[in-house]
């Protein structure tokens, strides 16, 4: 597991910095799982090996599986994440606009209409 972990850690630290803000404590949560996962995995699998030689091959298969829907769940956090402040911050230029248009504009004088003209985006 422990296989181009220098590149996924520090990709994996940038990509959380990009939705989630990272202080001290995330820092240290995130540096100390990354230290912790390689010294646990060769304890739990070392008590197994020697009676079901097997138990290695069914590590490795449910880390790989475990690992794919981890980063697939990830990813769609992240897309929702980036959909919901992307929605917010159209609906405050929208209500700038808005806001800017009614500052602007004198009020319509005695028996004229205000025709709106929707613009496109």
């Amino acid at each position: 597991m422990g296989c181009g972990m220098a590149a996924i850690y520090a990709t994996g630290l940038l990509w959380i910095e990009k939705y989630v803000r990272v202080t001290n404590a995330i820092g240290a949560a995130y540096s100390f799982c990354a230290m912790f996962g390689p010294d646990v995995f060769p304890i739990i699998i070392g008590t197994f090996i020697v009676d079901k030689p097997m138990s290695l091959m069914y590590y490795v298969l449910t880390s790989i599986v475990f690992l794919t829907v981890l980063f697939v769940i990830a990813g769609l956090v992240g897309e929702s994440i980036v959909r919901s402040e992307k929605a917010k911050a159209l609906k405050e230029q929208q209500q700038q606009m808005q806001m800017q248009q009614t500052k602007t504009s004198p009020p319509p004088q005695r028996g004229e209409k205000r025709y709106r003209i929707a613009q496109a985006h």
